[in-house]
């Protein structure tokens, strides 16, 4: 969604997810102030409704979770909490793959970023927008792979 600041774009989007009970992570690019803290914002905001399992069980904390722009000591704390170690956008995909395919791959989770424009003023940051579009790409062809291969190990059972 685009458009004009202060015209309740988010707050749309958000409440309709919130309606659905659709897991989404929201992350305001201008407050995480780079790509390193939005990747780690998401990740926390879908540990956080179960939508991926953190190796240590998250209990009922806010769906969502801002990178704190004066205390970036709480934000690294609160990421720490649920084990998830994301530094660059490829260490996403290994984390998405590995938890999605058996936890909640039947309900598709949302990533709201707000303020994304804000990511287009550095290299680094046009580069991770470049990413985020690809995102669905990458994880629908993890998805297809995947099917592949429960399919295969269902054939593989029924002939036994």
């Amino acid at each position: 969604v685009h458009g004009p600041e202060t015209t309740g774009k988010t707050v749309v989007v958000k409440s309709i997810l919130k309606k659905l009970g659709r897991p989404y992570a929201y992350t305001s690019a201008r407050a995480c102030g780079n790509p390193r803290n939005c990747l780690q914002s998401a990740l926390d905001a879908l540990a956080n409704q179960n939508w991926l399992r953190p190796s240590s069980s998250a209990s009922d904390f806010s769906s969502e979770i801002s990178c704190p722009s004066q205390s970036q000591s709480s934000f690294h704390s609160q990421v720490q909490a649920h084990h998830f170690s994301c530094d660059k956008p490829s260490d996403l995909l290994p984390i998405l793959e590995s938890h999605v395919s058996h936890v909640c791959s039947e309900k598709t989770a949302y990533w709201v970023v707000d303020d994304a424009e804000s990511f287009t003023e550095t290299t680094e940051g046009t580069k991770f927008m470049t990413f985020l579009v690809q995102l669905r790409h990458f994880l629908q062809t993890f998805n297809h792979r995947e099917s592949r291969k429960k399919k295969n190990a269902g054939n593989m059972s029924g002939e036994a």
